[in-house]
């Protein structure tokens, strides 16, 4: 069974999708990763699935001009980070659009571009011919593995492509 979990994930996709009625007993017998609060007093004392922090489902990035027709964007998992990493598990997934300079900012579901990064340091290639174009853009956390523990888009941002 332990096998079969590692494989495919089995346990993580159950917990993702009732996380509400899981207990932390649940959580530490089958070796789950898990944002609840200890429990004290129980005399399990197998708290070593716990987290220390809390996972945050928001990917905080800063975008800039880079060359022709290209921006660079810097990804971390909170807000405090000083230098740009991934959350441990994920890649990075962008949407995007471009839009001339006066179009009207689309909302997250008309982001109809889409790439994924391996890293929290990337640049977006648009290309020469989208220069004074403006790139509005969200990223997600993108789970490895299981998509039931994608994180969800960010606030849009914009920028002018160099």
């Amino acid at each position: 069974m332990h096998t079969y979990d590692q494989q495919n994930h089995l346990l993580d996709r159950i917990a993702a999708q009732s996380p509400s009625t899981a207990q932390v007993t649940d959580f530490t017998t089958f070796n789950i990763l898990h944002n609840l609060p200890p429990t004290s007093g129980t005399g399990t004392g197998n708290t070593s699935t716990l987290r220390t922090v809390a996972t945050e489902n928001n990917v905080y990035y800063s975008i800039t001009p880079g060359g022709a027709g290209q921006v660079i964007c810097h990804c971390k998992p909170n807000a405090s980070s000083k230098r740009s990493h991934l959350l441990t598990g994920y890649f990075v997934e962008a949407f995007y659009e471009i839009l001339a300079q006066n179009a009207p900012t689309p909302t997250t579901a008309q982001l109809t571009n889409h790439e994924v990064f391996t890293k929290s340091h990337f640049a977006i290639n648009l290309g020469g011919n989208n220069s004074g174009q403006k790139l509005y853009i969200a990223l997600r956390w993108r789970h490895k593995s299981n998509p039931a523990l994608n994180g969800s888009l960010g606030a849009i941002q914009s920028i002018t492509v160099g």
